[in-house]
Order: C-alpha cells, then structure tokens, then sequence
C-alpha cells in the first residue's frame, strides 16, 4: 500500500465483538476499503489494485481462521488460503558445434557466457545502492516542481528543517563562487529552479537528512509557493504557439518538385506516442568531497566524463579534480546518458555545501517525474508515387517533442532525418526537421535514438499506399528496395 505501516485501527475496533462468520467478513471488507482508501493520484500509481491487495489480505486470514475452527471450509475455497506453489522453471540454449579447427580464442558460434551472469542471475551482482554506509553518509531527496510552467513566489523550508534528522536544504543559493546554476547539455537549463519553473519535476532542492526515509518525508514538507504561467504541452500546442528550439534541419536528394506530376499524390500524419525507460535501478549517485576540495563520485551512469564536466561547471573547479566511477548500471537505455550527471552535479553541490559525503537514489515516483523519455514526434508527409507503389518523391516534416530544454533532442532530430527512408530507394526526397519547446521535462536518448520515429514514418507511408492501391504492404515496399 505505502512504504510505511499503517494500522486499521477503525477497522480492528469495529469488529470487537462480533460473531466470527461470513457476515464479520464482509462487514471488515467494506470498513477496510473506507479506511484504507488511495486517492487516484497516489505516488506509485494503480490505485484500485493497492486497495483490493489489503482486502484480499483480510479474506485470506478470514479463510485461515474459520478452517482452524471449524475444519469445514468449502472445497472451491481452500485454495484462497493456501500458497500458489510453481514448478522450478528451467531453459535450454541451442547451438551450432565449431569446427575442431577453429582457434579456441575465437568467439564466434561459441555460448560464451556473459562476464557478470552468475553474479546477476543470483543476485550476487553489486549496484550502487548496495555499496555500504560511508563515515559520515547523509542522505538526499529532491524537491520537484508541481507546476508545469510558472514562477516561484516563495519557498518555505520552516516544517522541513524542523523535523528531526534533517540537516539542510540545498538550493540555488549554495552554488559556491565561481561555479554556475546554469547548467545541461546545451547549457539551456539550471541546476535548481530560481525564480521559475518550466516543467513538472523540475528540481527545486535537495533536502539532506540522517537517512532517505526522513529525506523523503521532509522533502514533502517543502512549500513552494507558485503563480501559474501558460502551458504548452503537446506538438500541436507548440505548432500553434510557435513554440519552437531555434533548430532546423533539412536533407534533400533529387528534385522534389516532380511531386506534382506523379500519378498518385497523398498527404497525411503519423503520430507516435512516447516511451518510458522504465530501468530497473533509478537514478542514484554518491558524492564524496576529497580533502584538497575535489570530488569523488560513484553514480549510475552511462555518461561519466558528462558527470565530470557539469559537475566541474556548477562547482567551478577544474575537471581533473573530479573522479567519477561506475561499476554497472541497472539498465539505462538512454535514460542514464545525460539526466543522471544533472543529478550528480546537483548532488555535487550539497556535498561540497556541507563537506560530507551524500548519497542520492531517487525513488520511482520522484524519477519518472523528473526524467524524459523517447521523444513523441509528429510526421506530416506528402507522398507521389506510381500505380505499382513505387515511390516517386516524397516531402516530409517531422516534429518532436523536445520538452523545456534541448538535452539530445538535437541529434535524436538528425538522426530521425537520416533514417527517414529506412532501407528504401526514394529518388527524390527532402525531409525536415523540428524540435518543439514544450513545458514537458526534457525528453532525451532512448534505445533507437530517432531511429525507430523515422523508421515508422516511411513504413506506414507504405502501409498506406498499399491500403489505396489494394495490395499488400511487402509488394509496395518490393518496389521502391
């Protein structure tokens, strides 16, 4: 239900008393989802499943109970009480012999088994926040927007410094002299929010505490007192508002002005949503200060000289002061390319504030607020092909949506526009790109890298003149290999 406990003391109180039958069971049923009720926005999500999980934790004791009583529980209701119990799974791996003489040192056709498989498949395998306490270790919890887009009228840390355990509350103001607020990729973004805010989960503060428990819980405390801005959130809103990063890109072959002259000529729009990385480790990083003023830091990243070099930006000292390590990441798929060395500068700061180490490790809420995903585009398109399918010339104008600052979204656009015809011939082609400046957080790498956008694009192109000319979409594609 929540990462604290919770008794159902209305729950326990109101069945003193009763008899122990079918009626007690439902009488408890309904008072446990009244007392125990999540609203539909809860941290974590699936609300109705949480609430249903503590109910049929209720009904699986009632069942104990009265089997221990009276020995006579229905035959179609025993398995509610008893544990589901699974076979042991097993699998196979089939593979091709090599040849006797073939050099021992050489891999190919071999099962050769992954470095840290053992270690992985029993759970041996050692992540970030498996590396023990240090001397001195404090913890952090972010302070995330809760607006899309508006200013930032006030801050409010009394209740947040006033909990026991809590040391203090980083923000802007503690970047040191000669470092920088500004901060990301392009150098488009700050480090923690000043005066305004341009998307939900923006970072605000860090809030530093004895242990991530009373981090988090003191992070809640934070009020951040806001006057709402307009928003812009979809391509469509951005297209309207001409909300756009000063980007644009086109690449061309041929003459697309034949367009007008083929025999079949079609428009339309592709759209495509989306895509959460979903790791199975968020977020995370420890920072060290070093005793000559330096930085050792251990984060989950796919990026560390990036970790390096924004950390050296918001603390202002040079690179080579700073040491950054990693020994695995629980997965990243671009989600760990440029956000987690944000979050390590961040961190950075509060441990070179208070001079002790820090650790960070976002929980899921907190780290699908605050990151972005695979970027949702929208494709127009004009398409002049021949009767047989056979593209002839083909504009295209793609959007995506960059979200409040550029992060990658630049060489996602590129790299969509170079993979715009797939695996196809198209003579005559030119295809542009946009980037959209929305209040969304930054979307940024993803396995594909604009890859798979631009890869839909030209296959639905086909999927639709196929669906015109009657014909399956393989003999319009055959054409135009």
């Amino acid at each position: 239900m929540a990462p604290i406990t919770k008794l159902a003391s209305k729950t326990s109180t109101s069945l003193i008393g009763c008899v122990w039958s079918e009626q007690l069971c439902d009488r408890g049923i309904e008072l446990l989802k009244s007392e125990l009720s999540l609203p539909s926005d809860v941290p974590g999500g699936m609300p109705e499943y949480r609430e249903v999980l503590a109910v049929s934790f209720f009904f699986k004791f009632y069942l104990y109970v009265t089997q221990v009583l009276t020995q006579s529980l229905p035959p179609e209701q025993l398995s509610g009480m008893r544990g589901v119990s699974l076979p042991l799974t097993g699998s196979t791996q089939a593979y091709e012999e090599v040849p006797d003489e073939q050099s021992q040192y050489n891999p190919v056709g071999r099962p050769v088994i992954h470095q840290s498989a053992y270690q992985q498949a029993t759970g041996e395998a050692k992540y970030l926040d498996d590396i023990p306490t240090l001397a001195g270790e404090l913890h952090a919890a972010p302070v995330l927007s809760s607006r899309s887009h508006a200013k930032i009228l006030s801050i409010d840390t009394k209740d947040t410094l006033s909990i026991p355990g809590v040391h203090y509350v980083v923000t802007y103001k503690d970047i040191p002299t000669g470092g920088s607020n500004v901060n990301g990729m392009f150098s488009d973004e700050e480090l923690f929010a000043e005066s305004e805010v341009f998307c939900y989960g923006q970072l605000i503060a860090l809030v530093i505490a004895e242990n991530p428990l009373i981090a988090r819980r003191a992070a809640r405390a934070v009020r951040v007192s806001y006057e709402n801005l307009s928003t812009v959130v979809t391509i469509e809103e951005a297209i309207k508002s001409n909300s756009f990063f000063n980007y644009s890109h086109t690449i061309s072959t041929g003459d697309v002005s034949v367009l007008s002259d083929c025999e079949n000529v079609e428009t339309g729009e592709v759209r495509i949503g989306g895509q959460e990385h979903f790791y199975f480790e968020p977020q995370g990083c420890i920072v060290i200060p070093t005793e000559d003023g330096g930085i050792e830091m251990i984060s989950s990243t796919q990026a560390l000289t990036t970790c390096q070099l924004l950390t050296s930006q918001a603390l202002g000292i040079q690179a080579n002061r700073i040491s950054c390590r990693v020994k695995r990441i629980g997965g990243g798929f671009g989600g760990k390319e440029t956000k987690s060395c944000v979050i390590s500068a961040a961190v950075s700061v509060a441990a070179n504030k208070l001079t002790r180490p820090i650790r960070c490790v976002f929980d899921r809420d907190d780290d699908m607020k605050y990151s972005g995903g695979r970027h949702p585009f929208l494709t127009k398109y004009k398409v002049g092909y021949q009767s047989d399918g056979k593209i002839v010339a083909l504009i295209v104008d793609m959007y995506s949506n960059a979200g409040m600052s550029l992060d990658l979204s630049t060489a996602v656009m590129d790299k969509a526009l170079l993979l715009i015809d797939n695996a196809y011939h198209i003579p005559n082609l030119r295809a542009s790109g946009y980037l959209c400046r929305t209040n969304l957080p930054s979307n940024t790498a993803f396995r594909g890298f604009g890859g798979p956008q631009a890869m839909l694009v030209v296959e639905s192109i086909i999927s639709d003149i196929a669906q015109t000319l009657n014909k399956p979409p393989n003999e319009v594609s055959y054409t135009i290999r």
